[in-house]
């Protein structure tokens, strides 16, 4: 399961596979934008966009040759609204 994001706020979630796998891939959907995939498995950036991202990834372990792909929802949530400074009466 991955960590939910906020608009704005630097993310960072490290992918794990059972296989020991060497390299990770998008293999269909889409990232939330502003979030990359480092072929280390690791989901990096700062998300710009809120919504719920639906994406497949992929990992290939090179001494056996096999591959996995497992599907992931990432949910980015709004940035928290800026507080409007109150003017007090003098």
């Amino acid at each position: 399961m991955l960590r939910p994001a906020t608009v704005g706020v630097r993310y960072n979630f490290g992918l794990r596979s059972d296989c020991g796998g060497d390299v990770w891939f998008l293999e269909a959907g889409t990232l939330p934008p502003g979030i990359g995939l480092i072929d280390t498995g690791q989901l990096v950036g700062v998300p710009t966009l809120a919504g719920v991202f639906t994406f497949t990834v992929g990992v290939f372990d090179y001494p056996s040759g096999d591959t996995a792909y497992k599907g992931f929802a990432l949910t980015v949530a709004p940035a928290a609204p800026t507080p409007t400074p109150t003017l007090l009466p003098e």
